[in-house]
């Protein structure tokens, strides 16, 4: 990000959520009175007419690298939970339970919606004597 960049200025990662840029822009604005630092106020008035512009917005936001780290962490965060919960599902199910429960979903489907459900083509040898190999 360059001395220029808008969201540097802002203080907040790239993004194109307006109420995002708002916020950001008011709590600077509160650390940054016209008064005060005429200089630095100017800063971040343009840096926010500039990400309220929306074609604006996005040509800044595409051409801001983007912080890897930061947005591994924030999925990482939003996700840790539930892969914990249900890594402890699993361990508390039978894998016999499971294998039931599969074949009493299955049998529900039809032929047509089962086949739809399997992104792999049938590949066992009786699926040939059917004559319901798929499409080439």
């Amino acid at each position: 990000m360059t001395h220029d960049d808008p969201y540097r200025v802002l203080g907040i990662a790239p993004t194109l959520d307006p109420a995002a840029i708002k916020r950001a822009y008011f709590a600077r604005l509160s650390a940054t009175p016209p008064h005060q630092d005429p200089d630095g106020f100017r800063r971040l008035r343009s840096a926010y007419e500039a990400l309220q512009q929306p074609t604006a917005a996005r040509l800044a936001w595409l051409a801001t690298p983007p912080d890897v780290a930061h947005e591994l962490a924030a999925w990482q965060e939003s996700f840790a939970e539930r892969i914990e919960v249900a890594r402890d599902a699993l361990q508390q199910v039978d894998p016999a339970q499971q294998c039931a429960r599969l074949i009493a979903w299955a049998s529900t489907l039809s032929y047509a919606e089962l086949k739809s459900a399997c992104s792999a083509p049938a590949t066992h040898p009786a699926s040939e004597d059917r004559g319901d190999k798929p499409a080439r």
